[in-house]
């Protein structure tokens, strides 16, 4: 585990046998990001955001940079891949 791209490091992995779920450490803390079993669908986990929760809104805009996506979610992938192999 713990492999860093652009800061961004895999800390926990779960199988929930429909999908994978991988918690990243990020330069605003911990986010979820889910993984299809095939590995090619990923999404956000956390897709409700309340306006009065201040960190509910930091993830809000740290999930709409296209950027972070794009690095998460191949930290993700990645991170899903060694555990199928491990």
């Amino acid at each position: 585990m713990n492999e860093i791209i652009n800061e961004i490091t895999a800390t926990k992995f779960e199988d929930n046998k429909t999908y994978y779920s991988v918690l990243l450490k990020t330069s605003i803390g911990g986010v979820w990001m889910d993984v299809g079993l095939d590995l090619q669908t990923v999404e956000w986990n956390q897709y409700i955001f309340f306006d009065l929760n201040s960190r509910d809104q930091e993830v809000k805009e740290f999930q709409e940079n296209c950027d972070n996506f794009d690095i998460c979610s191949s930290v993700a992938i990645n991170e899903c891949e060694r555990q199928q192999n491990a």
